[in-house]
């Protein structure tokens, strides 16, 4: 009856233990990293957001591009691009980081659209977006690097085909750090 007990006790114990372990991570062949359809609602509201503030349907407070990091980027993201503007204004620059708007890679635009190509989750918390946004007639292909923070999908980083192959949290700490 005593290795009876204890052997049961002893499965008890690893059937807690695993559960613990798929509470704290999604299995790589798990279903939910084959539903894209939240980070690709999520991404449809930032470019409508975008596309929409870019083509005049926003009032003015509403389009600056500090809303938009505010309302759809991450607390990193943020936090990088006001450390930015401090050093900006520490050095006098006129331009700081970024001699485009980092949100469309261009200087100018005209009618913006955009089209999601591909969501890609990385795991339960990260995914890659790409997103081809189409300003006059030239298409620029986005990748969002997007986290889950505070139970939303937000931008954690931004790359483009385009003027800034690179990724502009990283040219933004390199400015920072010049």
């Amino acid at each position: 009856v005593g290795c009876f007990v204890l052997a049961r006790h002893l499965l008890r114990q690893s059937a807690i233990q695993q559960s613990n372990k798929v509470e704290k991570g999604v299995q790589l062949n798990s279903p939910f990293l084959k539903d894209t359809s939240v980070v690709k609602a999520s991404v449809d509201t930032i470019y409508t957001t975008l596309c929409d503030t870019y083509n005049g349907a926003l009032d003015e407070e509403e389009q600056s591009e500090m809303s938009l990091d505010r309302r759809f980027c991450t607390k990193a993201w943020n936090k990088t691009m006001e450390d930015c503007e401090r050093e900006r204004m520490k050095r006098h620059d006129q331009l700081g980081c970024f001699d485009y708007d980092y949100w469309i890679s261009a200087q100018d635009w005209d009618v913006l659209s955009y089209k999601i190509e591909k969501v890609s989750m990385q795991d339960a918390t990260h995914a890659v977006v790409y997103v081809v946004l189409k300003n006059r007639e030239v298409k620029t292909l986005f990748q969002l690097w997007m986290r889950k923070e505070d139970g939303h999908w937000r931008i954690d980083d931004l790359r483009s085909d385009s003027e800034a192959p690179s990724s502009l949290m990283q040219i933004a700490r390199d400015y920072i750090a010049e």
